[in-house]
């Protein structure tokens, strides 16, 4: 990148995203040279577009050049940025919590999609999730339902900030309880949800130190569930048959490949009613429903 070059915005986007690919240091190369520099300039991405011609003066270069070097060290443009879209909305990450992805959006739809048959879309519902993190899931979904209540549950209090921040933010705030716990060991004895969800950890520690140099800048705690990928699920699924009503709904988002081995399993109070794929075609959520 010459100072002696007049670096237009479309320039620089073009070059940024040439510079990325051919370090290997990013799946989406283009997005994340007009996240990046859109960022820099304070603008969004139609605001780029509309200003491709624009040169940028030495400050604004710097502020990129800056940006550019930690995304090429790796670190991911959700975490420079300080947030992530997600389900239509922005929410705030940092390294604390893991970043939402598109596939945990097949959990809120999910969730939609089986308390509608309940008929619950605009009935009192107390909705629980177990490792909240940013809280974009929770969010989501108290948003989509005015009348729901929910219960953010995490064991970290650094991502129970995040997701209260979130919800601020959103203006959902009041309407949730805030646990610092380890899944269901700090909750009130004798609470009932109409629907427990999670995102829990599910990666096997080998799937983990496979891709270390990418995952290893977000929370290990949230992504590694033992050995097999399955410990947080089972421990969740054993338990949370008494902590629904009835009817009830438990929903868990799940790793590719690992639903097979679920459908097997028998959890205390529960039958696995459904089946949700995610936009790649993999078997992401499993809801059961209360017997």
């Amino acid at each position: 990148m010459s100072g002696g070059v007049a670096w237009t915005v479309g320039r620089l986007v073009q070059w940024t995203e040439r510079w990325f690919a051919e370090r290997g240091c990013s799946d989406s190369p283009r997005l994340d040279a007009e996240l990046l520099l859109a960022y820099a300039l304070g603008y969004d991405r139609l605001g780029l577009y509309l200003n491709f011609r624009q040169p940028l003066v030495a400050g604004e270069l710097s502020r990129f050049k800056t940006l550019i070097r930690r995304r090429a060290a790796g670190e991911p443009v959700a975490y420079i940025l300080g947030c992530k879209e997600f389900y239509g909305r922005r929410f705030a990450v940092n390294r604390q919590v893991l970043i939402p992805r598109p596939d945990s959006e097949t959990l809120v739809e999910a969730v939609l999609t089986v308390t509608g048959r309940q008929g619950w879309d605009r009935q009192p519902v107390e909705l629980c999730e177990l490792g909240v993190g940013s809280g974009a899931l929770l969010i989501s979904l108290l948003l989509s339902r005015p009348g729901w209540r929910g219960w953010a549950v995490d064991i970290s209090p650094a991502a129970l900030a995040v997701a209260r921040g979130n919800a601020c933010n959103h203006r959902v705030e009041e309407r949730i309880s805030w646990w610092q716990s380890d899944w269901f060991g700090s909750l009130p004895e004798g609470q009932r949800f109409h629907c427990l969800i999670s995102n829990p950890p599910y990666l096997s520690g080998r799937e983990w130190e496979a891709d270390r140099s990418r995952l290893g800048w977000e929370p290990r705690l949230a992504l590694v569930g033992g050995d097999d990928g399955l410990e947080a699920i089972l421990k969740i699924g054993e338990a949370a048959g008494q902590w629904l009503h009835s009817p009830g709904w438990l929903l868990m988002e799940v790793g590719a490949g690992q639903s097979q081995r679920l459908k097997a399993v028998d959890f205390p109070g529960l039958t696995l009613d459904s089946v949700f794929r995610d936009i790649n075609q993999i078997e992401r959520v499993l809801a059961w429903r209360t017997n």
